[in-house]
């Protein structure tokens, strides 16, 4: 239906609604060449709005963002070592499954980790899809994906996607609690 919709949109000239139609398609579709097909017509709209397309070849294979996770000492005897840390990358607009999905344990802390195509939950919705994104990371002491009252976090807001860089990274530290 989203890609219907976007086609449609499309064709009435509003290259904009077609695109988000079509994101969020993606996310939804497990046939690879559909999805070639909406990212193509996503390529098209955005080069019909003046603005340079989004990476779909092998150059975005490459494409992340380096992380350096830390916490913030005034929260450190709240957590256990063992707790479990979820590092994500979501986009922006928070249509998407999340981008890309590293786990990790307190006891890691602080660490740099690399968001990827590598560590996508689904196909549909990659990092490499991607300008920016938002970093979320979260300290979860039951483990669960879901966020629980209790829950410590730190988060950065658009965060460029390029090529991976060794020598930098963007800073999360875990400084909040979720209530």
């Amino acid at each position: 239906m989203l890609g219907l919709l976007g086609v449609n949109a499309f064709d009435n000239g509003d290259y904009e609604q077609a695109i988000d139609h079509w994101r969020r398609a993606i996310a939804n579709i497990d046939d690879p060449n559909t999805v070639t097909s909406l990212r193509e017509g996503i390529r098209v709209a955005q080069e019909r709005l003046g603005i340079e397309p989004e990476q779909t070849t092998t150059t975005a294979e490459s494409s992340g963002i380096r992380v350096r996770v830390s916490l913030d000492e005034a929260l450190a005897e709240r957590v256990d070592g063992d707790d479990t840390v979820f590092i994500t990358a979501r986009d922006l607009e928070g249509e998407l499954p999340p981008l890309a999905v590293v786990q990790a344990q307190v006891a890691e802390l602080p660490m740099n980790v690399v968001l990827d195509n590598s560590v996508a939950m689904s196909p549909q919705a990659q990092i490499s899809q991607v300008r920016e994104a938002r970093l979320v990371v979260r300290v979860s002491p039951s483990g669960q994906a879901m966020p629980q009252p209790g829950d410590l976090f730190g988060d950065l807001e658009s965060v460029s996607v390029g090529p991976i860089s060794d020598d930098e990274a963007a800073e999360v530290v875990i400084n909040r609690v979720f209530e």
